[in-house]
């Protein structure tokens, strides 16, 4: 949902190798995506599916420079036959990571795709250029994953003084005072409600300008499996602590509370 890929579904079928809290970033695993088809020929042409070895992790050249790597190479099994409502393409694609500085890293891709059955030339190069390239949507969506990772351990982003949504505070970033509308708003239930949403920051709950304040809108798994997504408001002090988080560091806290995959959006603007 944050990357764009155009994968309608997907699953996981073995995990070959783990994430581990030693080595967070390796992981061999075998998976099927079905990759969905532009609107205007969906009518007449099937969406192509993969089934496919991926391995990812960072290794050390000779140089002693890092450099992470994902590769992705389709395999057949006899356990995964192909589907009649799509047909089974092949490919073979290796990414690697090379960081430049701190907000810059180089991407290098090649790639190699068959989808099959017999579509043409142009549509088969739409759809793989636009795949291949939501690969640029990767550091949104890491950036998107840390502020889900932040409002599962909002405590630490609590207001210090204790603060309520609803206390007549200014603004967190810029010191501006609510104006007496959203005061006199603010006093109501049902005004409070939707205030609280769009004017109060979800990580620290304090009160936030239309200036200053940051809405994204995030994918929230729920326990029947469905995805849906809510617009969350936040300040910029959070915003930056939450991007700034170490990623390592919130994969290795994943990989020790695997209790609690689900966020509860119903509790998502409850006041403590």
């Amino acid at each position: 949902s944050y990357v764009q890929d155009e994968i309608v579904c997907g699953s996981v079928l073995a995990s070959l190798v783990s994430l581990t809290h030693k080595d967070p970033f390796h992981s061999v695993s075998i998976k099927w995506v079905e990759i969905d088809q532009p609107l205007p020929i969906r009518a007449v042409v099937k969406n192509r599916d993969y089934v496919f070895m991926e391995a990812t992790g960072i290794e050390r050249l000779r140089n002693g420079e890092r450099v992470g790597y994902h590769l992705v190479h389709s395999v057949q099994f006899p356990e995964t036959p192909a589907r009649q409502s799509a047909i089974r393409g092949n490919m073979s694609v290796s990414v690697v990571y090379r960081q430049r500085d701190n907000n810059m890293t180089d991407v290098f891709l090649k790639g190699f795709l068959n989808p099959a059955g017999g579509l043409m030339r142009s549509i088969v190069i739409r759809s793989a250029a636009r795949s291949l390239l939501s690969i640029a949507n990767n550091a949104h969506c890491c950036y998107m994953k840390k502020l889900m990772w932040a409002l599962r351990h909002q405590r630490g982003f609590q207001a210090e003084d204790g603060s309520k949504p609803h206390q007549e505070k200014p603004c967190v970033d810029c010191g501006k005072k609510q104006s007496m509308l959203v005061t006199a708003v603010s006093h109501s239930s049902r005004g409070a409600k939707r205030l609280q949403r769009r004017r109060h920051c979800k990580l620290c709950r304090r009160y936030v300008c239309p200036d200053c304040r940051r809405q994204h809108q995030l994918s929230f798994l729920q326990a029947d499996s469905r995805l849906t997504q809510h617009q969350i408001t936040i300040c910029q002090g959070c915003e930056s602590e939450a991007f700034a988080a170490n990623t390592r560091g919130i994969i290795r806290d994943e990989l020790q509370n695997t209790s609690t995959p689900f966020y509860d959006w119903s509790d998502a603007y409850n006041t403590s």
